[in-house]
């Protein structure tokens, strides 16, 4: 079985001849990390010279995903006179865009590590590399014992014999052996360079420099987006909450999750409860209802459009997906299953969701719906009241849980928030009416782009202007007048 740790670890190619020449590792839904000379020998031999806008061939051998696309968005050349730690100056890094993240829906991608690991306490480390001979892969090991000038860690191998980082290797993502150091999925750097004449020593760019070079792309906001697996390294606020519904669905294979407009449920849904389905070796699936709730369940289970969307057909494709594991379901919004003036539909389909649960013990199903709509949806439950006993209620989100979903985002690629911000932030969230995650991350998102280098400051969020939350508002109620005081407009007037 392949572990997970190596699902995110991508394999470069070149283009002309399809020869492996280097490795990259997925940190975010659509952002690869490889070294700028990997690159560069992807397109040795071109007339094609890499850089910014550079489009190369790559896969996720470990995922069994082929045939990629990706673009440069972000290119840090090889520094080539040392002149001190360059923890502000990558080095050698280009950041990849993949032009269709939806086939890599499957992998979870790795974290950078947040704190750099210290050379000098000779920690052990392992990773996995395409040296010539192995295009599918071949494993190195060894121990860190230093920087060099650029910062750059040095690693030398623990034994005399296998492999060790080489040519194949550059743009490998590397893992501490010991998860206190840091969790296996946490990256404490990616592979560089190698030490030619019998050397088994060999360099690793250190995490911070990849945060620079990551947030150079990455947005860790969502805008008016709600979260989902391929946010997964940004999503915060709510880790007690999703273990205690995952707790709750794994005892009773069923929740519906009911709250406000705008408190995070789709997102605690597919950034929360589904990843830790995924984590469980669960096939997942999300069905959002547009119009026959039936066949689209029916779609997202793999059956074809042509093929009859019964409750026989969804039976057989349900249980040829617990057989490898188990199958995750989640009904996103569901109050769209009762807005339509036929509620038997509704009747049905929540009769069909009972009856799977009951035929199917590895099934699990997550619901969540908006408070407004709940009334409806229990009116439309079978006679088991399965929805009204396995009901649970989520609130906005209190002060400490918006701290987390502020200032660990930005966190994750080493950005911070200037002393006394987030606490402004909550201070004018919380004078709201009701707190809506929508308008946070829009706002976020807003100050992420205004950043100064590292941090988020007092005057970014001075500039937030009322035409961005005019055009915010409009977007969303196009036959409404913008409020005055939402959040938003007054972030561009904050309290003082």
């Amino acid at each position: 079985m392949v572990a997970g740790w190596t699902r995110p670890i991508a394999r470069l190619r070149r283009a002309a001849d399809r020869t492996h020449v280097g490795a990259g590792v997925l940190i975010a839904g659509d952002v690869v990390l490889t070294c700028a000379h990997v690159v560069e020998d992807a397109f040795r031999g071109s007339k094609e010279k890499p850089g910014l806008g550079t489009v190369l061939s790559i896969d996720f051998p470990f995922a069994d995903i082929h045939d990629l696309r990706a673009e440069v968005k972000a290119w840090f050349s090889l520094i080539q006179e040392p002149g001190g730690r360059r923890d502000s100056q990558p080095s050698d890094l280009a950041v990849l865009a993949l032009d269709r993240p939806e086939l890599i829906d499957e992998i979870e991608p790795c974290l950078i590590t947040q704190t750099d690991p210290d050379p000098q306490l000779r920690i052990a480390f392992f990773c996995q590399g395409f040296p010539v001979g192995y295009p599918y892969g071949a494993p190195a090991e060894g121990f860190l014992q230093g920087l060099d000038a650029r910062g750059w860690i040095e690693a030398i191998a623990d034994t005399d014999f296998g492999h060790f980082i080489e040519p194949g290797f550059s743009g490998a993502p590397v893992f501490a052996r010991d998860p206190a150091i840091a969790p296996i999925g946490e990256i404490i750097g990616i592979c560089v360079t190698a030490d030619i004449g019998g050397r088994r020593v060999a360099r690793l760019i250190p995490p911070a420099q990849l945060a620079f070079a990551a947030r150079s792309v990455a947005d860790p906001y969502r805008w008016l987006e709600h979260f989902t697996h391929r946010d997964v390294a940004f999503f915060f606020g709510r880790e007690k909450l999703t273990k205690e519904l995952s707790e709750a669905l794994r005892r009773s294979r069923f929740i519906l999750v009911a709250g406000p407009a705008g408190s995070g449920k789709s997102s605690l849904l597919q950034a929360g409860l589904l990843v830790n389905g995924r984590r469980h070796g669960m096939k997942t699936v999300v069905v959002r209802p547009v119009a026959d709730v039936r066949a689209e369940l029916a779609l997202a289970l793999g059956l074809r459009p042509d093929q009859p969307a019964d409750n026989n057909a969804i039976r057989r494709a349900v249980e040829d997906c617990v057989s490898t594991g188990g199958l995750w379901l989640g009904i996103d919004q569901a109050e769209r299953l009762v807005q339509s003036r036929n509620r038997e539909h509704a009747r049905q389909f929540l009769r069909l969701l009972a009856e799977l649960r009951e035929e199917f013990e590895d099934l699990q199903i997550a619901i969540v719906v908006r408070s407004d709509g709940l009334p409806a949806l229990l009116a439309a439950q079978p006679p088991s009241r399965m929805l009204e006993r396995n009901l649970h209620y989520i609130d906005e989100l209190g002060r400490e849980e918006l701290r987390e979903a502020i200032e660990r985002p930005a966190g994750r690629l080493r950005v911070g928030f200037a002393p006394t911000l987030v606490r402004r932030i909550i201070n004018d969230i919380l004078s709201e009416e009701r707190v809506s995650l929508s308008n946070l991350q829009f706002s976020l998102s807003q100050l992420w782009k205004s950043r100064t280098n590292a941090t988020i400051n007092e005057q970014a969020y001075r500039d937030l202007t009322p035409s961005i939350e005019r055009a915010r508002w409009y977007r969303l109620h196009p036959v409404s007048p913008a409020p005055a005081n939402s959040f938003g407009a007054r972030a561009a007037h904050p309290l003082r």
